[in-house]
């Protein structure tokens, strides 16, 4: 649901709010939408051929991860999150995102 409330676009193209790290899955949706690139499928339905158009999910151009010390690759379902928050400012189009989290990599004390 947050995905779909924080898509950013300018009415020709946009972007569903998905972290940039995120895979398609049961949670995630990375979303890639232009206007005018639609599916177009006929049917037939109780004997009538109905036609149907959907938008198409067109590839994600924000794939980003990182790994420190060259650990695992950050995958947000798989750390504890400290905190995170996630603003959408409407008036300039700008979702930003912070995040604190604990992965499964010990810490060397001294």
């Amino acid at each position: 649901m947050r995905e779909t409330l924080c898509t950013v676009g300018n009415g020709y193209f946009a972007t569903r709010g998905a972290a940039p790290e995120s895979k398609a899955g049961q949670v995630h949706y990375p979303g890639t939408y232009a206007a005018g690139v639609y599916n177009r499928l006929d049917d037939l339905v109780g004997g009538t051929r109905t036609q149907h158009e959907s938008l198409v999910n067109l590839p994600n151009w924000l794939p980003l991860t990182f790994r420190i010390d060259g650990g695992d690759w950050f995958d947000v379902d798989e750390v504890t999150l400290l905190s995170y928050r996630q603003t959408f400012d409407l008036r300039g189009a700008v979702l930003s995102r912070e995040l604190r989290f604990r992965d499964d990599a010990a810490i060397p004390r001294r």
